[in-house]
């Protein structure tokens, strides 16, 4: 086994509680063993320190998982002391305040209060650890294999819960492996690929940009020809296209004369029969009594009553002649009203005409319109350009990307498998099997072949996790009992002598001692921490039988 050593490394060692047994549990470099007593007594704390150490490296699980241990001695307040060589660095974390931590002075005297995120940064710094691209507990989390943790699936060794995501899980053991940079940045360019063709799209979809097929590209293709083509014999001929326009104009305004005199003679002679028809009207008088009898004081002799038959006849004849009149003015009225009505339209067709002679607004408009069509031409070529560049460019970083995590997987999954080739030899002799670890990219799998036990499953899992402790910058790790319970008595005394190869810390618990043999037996109870029994559970109050 290639272990690894830290030199001058940094521990955990000390754990203070008011609330336990014990109040000060020292702990020290390599193998760290929580203690259970030889009758395998469960519920007297094993796991429940575990939590605790897991809970001062910036874990959760203590105050999600276990509450009842809280209803029934109260809020924790843990206290820990961190040593590298002769300096030591004190903290306090609650149960009740878990967001934070209390960075102390000797004695525990606080003196400054960071977020949980912040204390976890802090330790990759204390620690060394060199790894980019990963948080502490991502690299820690994983190998905390402890009852209520959900990672003690023995199939799956990667995941943190049953719920993560599988491709996650793998790429944070190539974090954990340090090759993870080459990934990070052609993932980024993935990203920054989609990024843009979602705006692209959102921009799109929002009438932003106008929307382009392949068959509109090439449509454009041909507009943006057609439009520099017309703009180009513009520019080149500007002078021609003046004198065009002047000859144009002329010819319309001449047209717009011509109209103009024949509806001024319309006008002129409406005018002339509305005025004979005005006079008429003026001159049609219908004769009164006071008339006849003033015929009557001149000839006395006149028959009076033939007067009056002739009179109605003309009075008749008259009114008809009125109303026909006055027909006839309404009539000529309407007609001079829209005779002069076309007269103004056309002076001021002739009065633009004229003015465009010396003001070419008309030209312009024209090389406006052309340029805005060729500029909209453009920018959806442009649109379209750009989006199918994305395409590509987030295609061919995919593909690379694909190849670059088969091979930084395969070279993880050749590292692991050899590792692990030495660790079961070491544990169970050479002609075992070891597990093998297979690994793509959005998969994995991990099988003991022509063994399919309990106890070979749960060694593989112990043993996968130191593999990674030997091959990584993983600080620490621990394994509750409940992994151990199973696997065959001779190879747990083998894999307790592994733990302590390392000078990292490890923290294991284990009972039954005496089953593994007089020499294991004594080897786990020189390196407890504590040692807990029915009759010496952890904390002080036994609630077990209440």
């Amino acid at each position: 086994m290639s272990t690894r050593s830290q030199g001058l490394c940094i521990v955990l060692s000390e754990i203070r509680c008011k609330q336990f047994n014990k109040r000060i549990i020292r702990f020290h470099e390599g193998l760290n063993v929580v203690l259970g007593d030889s009758g395998g007594t469960n519920s007297i704390g094993k796991s429940t320190l575990l939590l605790i150490v897991d809970f001062v490296f910036g874990g959760e699980t203590l105050v999600k998982k276990s509450r009842d241990v809280m209803e029934e001695v109260g809020e924790l307040v843990i206290q820990s002391v961190f040593t590298f060589g002769d300096r030591k660095m004190y903290f306090e974390r609650r149960t009740d305040q878990h967001g934070v931590v209390f960075v102390c002075s000797e004695g525990f005297v606080e003196e400054e209060v960071i977020k949980v995120d912040e204390f976890c940064r802090r330790l990759l710094v204390l620690y060394g650890v060199g790894l980019k691209f990963i948080t502490w507990r991502s690299l820690i989390g994983l190998h905390f294999r402890i009852w209520h943790k959900e990672n003690c699936e023995v199939h799956h060794p990667l995941h943190v819960t049953p719920k993560q995501r599988t491709s996650d899980a793998i790429l944070a053991l190539v974090q954990r492996f340090g090759k993870f940079g080459g990934i990070h940045r052609l993932k980024g360019v993935v990203d920054e690929a989609e990024g843009d063709l979602k705006a692209l799209r959102d921009a799109i979809t929002h009438n932003v940009v106008s929307k382009v097929t392949k068959q509109g590209f090439i449509a454009n293709l041909r507009r943006i020809e057609e439009y520099e083509n017309r703009l180009q014999e513009i520019r080149g001929d500007l002078g021609r296209f003046a004198a065009n326009l002047s000859e144009v104009i002329n010819d319309k305004v001449l047209s717009l004369k011509v109209q103009k005199d024949h509806l001024l003679s319309q006008q002129l002679s409406l005018r002339s029969e509305l005025g004979r028809v005005a006079a008429n009207l003026a001159r049609t008088q219908i004769a009164t009594s006071a008339t006849f009898k003033m015929i009557v004081s001149y000839f006395p002799e006149v028959d009076t009553e033939r007067l009056e038959r002739v009179d109605a006849f003309h009075e008749s004849l008259t009114r008809i002649l009125r109303k026909e009149l006055q027909e006839s003015q309404r009539r000529l009225v309407g007609e001079l009203e829209e005779v002069e009505n076309a007269i103004g339209d056309i002076n001021e067709a002739m009065a633009e005409s004229l003015e465009s002679v010396d003001d070419p607004g008309t030209l312009v408009d024209r090389i406006v319109d052309l340029s805005e069509g060729l500029q909209v031409a453009r920018e959806e070529n442009y649109n379209y350009s750009r989006r199918e560049e994305l395409k590509q460019l987030r295609d061919d970083a995919r593909q690379k990307l694909t190849w670059r995590i088969e091979t930084v997987l395969e070279s993880i999954q050749e590292e692991v498998n050899t590792e692990l080739r030495i660790l079961v030899s070491e544990a169970y002799g050479p002609d075992r099997k070891a597990p093998q670890l297979t690994l793509l990219a959005n998969k994995y799998d991990y099988a003991t072949f022509e063994d399919t036990g309990t106890g070979k499953a749960f060694a593989g899992l112990l043993l996968f996790d130191l593999a990674v402790f030997s091959l990584t910058e993983v600080p620490c790790i621990a394994h509750d009992s409940l992994l151990f319970k199973n696997v065959e008595n001779a190879v747990v005394a083998r894999l307790v002598r592994m733990y302590d190869e390392f000078s990292a810390q490890s923290f294991i618990a284990i009972d039954e001692a005496p089953k593994y043999g007089p020499e294991c037996a004594s080897f786990l109870r020189q390196q407890s921490v504590v040692q807990l029994s029915a009759d010496k559970t952890l904390f002080s109050k036994d609630w077990r039988n209440a």
